[in-house]
C-alpha cells in the first residue's frame, strides 16, 4: 500500500484519471480539499482521504495525457452497423480499465 505522501504526488493538478470509468482531470489538490473536473464539465469536490480510499479500492486509474488533437469522425458518416460495433467494443474495453494488466492471462481467465 502506498503512503499518503506517495499518493499525494500522484494527485497533482493536471493529472488525468478515470474514476469509476469517468474521465477527469485533477484541478485542485490541497491539504483538505481536492477537485476533479470530469469530461461532462462536472466539477466534483473530494477530500484527499476520499481520493486515497478510491485508490486503495482500485477505483481510480491514472492515465497518460490525452492528445489535444484527436481524430474526429463525424457521427453522420457512421452507419448504424458502425455505431453498433463501436458500442460493442466500448462495452468490452471499459471494464478492462479496472485492471493493472488487462491483457494478462490471469485477467482473461478471471473474466471468462
Amino acid at each position: 500500500m502506498h503512503s499518503n505522501a506517495v499518493q499525494t504526488a500522484r494527485f497533482t493538478p493536471g493529472t488525468n484519471l478515470f474514476i469509476d470509468g469517468k474521465y477527469g482531470v485533477v484541478k485542485l489538490f490541497e491539504k483538505d480539499l481536492a477537485a476533479v473536473l470530469f469530461d461532462n464539465k462536472e466539477l466534483k469536490q473530494f477530500t484527499p482521504e476520499q481520493l486515497f480510499d478510491l485508490c486503495r479500492q482500485k477505483r481510480i486509474n491514472f492515465v497518460a495525457e490525452v492528445p489535444k488533437r484527436t481524430r474526429h469522425i463525424p457521427a453522420q458518416r457512421l452507419t448504424n452497423a458502425d455505431k453498433e460495433t463501436i458500442r460493442f467494443r466500448e462495452a468490452y474495453c471499459r471494464p478492462l480499465l479496472n485492471y493493472t494488466n488487462p491483457c494478462s492471462i490471469v485477467t482473461r481467465k478471471r473474466d471468462s
